[in-house]
This record gives C-alpha cells, structure tokens and sequence, in this order.
C-alpha cells in the first residue's frame, strides 16, 4: 500500500486541532479496519487493493469483455443507482475523451445512464431516443 498524506490545514477555524487530534485514535483504528478486513462490512472492500491487485490476466479478460459489448451495440445504458451508477460513471468520465461527442465518426458506442433517475419523462425519453439504435445494457 502507499502512503498517501493529507494536508488538512483549512480545516482549522472550523474546526479546532484539540478536536482533530482528539479523533486521531479513531482515524487510525478506521484505517486499520480498512486494510485488514476486520470491521463491519468487510466484504464489500475490495476497492482497498485497486488497481495494483488486478493481474494481467483479469485485464485482458476485461478488455475482451468490453470491445466485445462495443461490437454489439451503438449505445450501452448503463443502469443503477446511487454509488453503483456513479462509480460506473467516474470511471467512464476519468478515462474518456470529455468532448468524444463532438466528434463528427463516434469510434465507440455511447454510454447513457438509467435507473439515477426515476422520471417517467426521463425514461420515456431515453427509451424514444435510442429506439433507432443497437442497445446494450448493464445492469449494476
């Protein structure tokens, strides 16, 4: 694991350092929990160890994964909620070409996101406009 330092400064005037340091037992135990696995919801932490604990290997199978999902679709909708859609989303925007859709050739399909948003105008909408297209969904 590296070490990551966090300057936190402009806290102060907010909060006292009295306070911060009096939390500082708190923080360390939360950090130990982390990286061994001991506290509640321990199962839901393999986040921990990204992305040095993927192997070649599980790379390769994702990425056949994903150009097979671009060959069958124009569109990929993306459904989920909360930090399920928004952990999707992150990924996508942080490796992405932000302006991609001023291109005038899409190379890959675009991806939209459903379920975030429980307006029928929304969904009906999102249902009119691809309803030309070849679509792929995952379901998180």
């Amino acid at each position: 694991m590296s070490i990551l330092s966090i300057n936190i400064d402009k806290i102060y005037g907010t909060v006292s350092a009295a306070d911060v340091a009096a939390l500082k037992g708190e923080m360390e135990q939360g950090n130990r929990m982390l990286q061994d696995g001991s506290g509640k919801g321990s199962d839901f932490l393999g986040w921990v160890n990204l992305p040095e604990s993927i192997t070649s290997e599980e790379l390769k199978t994702i990425r056949k994964c994903a150009d097979n999902l671009a060959s069958l679709a124009d569109v990929i909708l993306v459904i989920g909620i909360g930090g399920s859609y928004l952990g999707a989303k992150a990924v996508l925007e942080a490796l992405s070409d932000p302006f991609q859709l001023l291109r005038n050739k899409q190379e890959k399909p675009i991806v939209l996101f459903a379920g975030q948003n429980l307006s029928e105008d929304y969904l009906y909408e999102l249902l009119e406009g691809t309803r030309s297209y070849k679509i792929a969904a995952i379901v998180i």
